[in-house]
């Protein structure tokens, strides 16, 4: 009886999938800003990736009582496309809001002759949805 009664104090563990990808651990990055630039380039391999930048507006801090705020600041992000991405993703007109949805990877090395570590984020880009499409300029119809 008390067996019975340990059993079902016991916190379980459910698993919500049984394959393969599901049992590996993953990073994902989501960004929504403004498409900066894009090059086409040609990696070891031969193949054509495309490197894309995304611009997005970082929190501004908290005004103190009688200080005037501070202007927000950007970051850009650089993705990394393969394969049939390369094509589709040129077609995107820069400057456009977009949803971007990328795998990272957090690589670190030590430059041998300083000892110094730097860090690098390498995103893989996914997915991207376009939101808007950039604004005409005024000067730009004359």
């Amino acid at each position: 009886m008390f067996a019975a009664l340990r059993t079902a104090a016991r916190p379980s563990v459910r698993a919500f999938s049984t394959s393969r990808v599901a049992q590996r651990d993953i990073a994902k990055m989501t960004l929504v800003g403004r498409l900066g630039a894009m090059e086409v380039k040609e990696g070891k391999n031969g193949r054509q990736y495309l490197k894309y930048a995304i611009a997005t507006t970082d929190r501004r801090p908290l005004a103190r009582e009688g200080e005037t705020p501070e202007e927000p600041t950007t970051s850009w992000h650089t993705v990394f496309a393969n394969g049939d991405a390369v094509e589709r993703l040129q077609n995107v007109q820069i400057g456009s809001l977009v949803f971007v949805e990328a795998a990272f990877q957090v690589r670190s090395q030590r430059d041998e002759d300083s000892g110094n570590y730097s860090t690098q984020i390498l995103a893989t880009h996914e997915r991207m949805s376009v939101i808007s499409k950039p604004k005409v300029r005024e000067e730009a119809q004359q």
